[in-house]
């Protein structure tokens, strides 16, 4: 009686194991968990690429902000020249009609 019912129960977790794959496969989840390591080890790999991407991205984008900040402060500079230029002009133009005036 024992021995009937020590084999139904082997009997039970046979079907068990078998439908859950685990006594033909026994050994399979070292190789899952092998194949997700490496899947983990390759998104690591890609977000530090990205990280890397998008901080070279932002590196360039600095450069290009401060150089149009140059030329940009550079054609004022160049405007407030011209601007003083003009002024001289006139102040010489206006000197030199008030001098033939008198």
């Amino acid at each position: 009686m024992l021995l009937k019912l020590i084999c139904v129960a082997f009997l039970m977790l046979f079907a068990l194991g078998s439908a859950c794959g685990e006594l033909f496969d026994g050994f399979g989840w070292w190789q899952d968990r092998a194949v997700a390591r490496e899947n983990l080890r390759e998104a690591r790999q890609y977000a530090r690429e990205q990280r890397q991407d998008a901080r070279e991205a932002a590196r360039q984008a600095r450069r290009e902000a401060a150089r149009d900040r140059h030329d940009e402060a550079r054609e004022w500079r160049e405007q407030a020249r011209q601007r003083r230029e003009e002024s001289r002009e006139l102040r010489r133009e206006r000197q030199s009609g008030f001098d033939r005036d008198f």
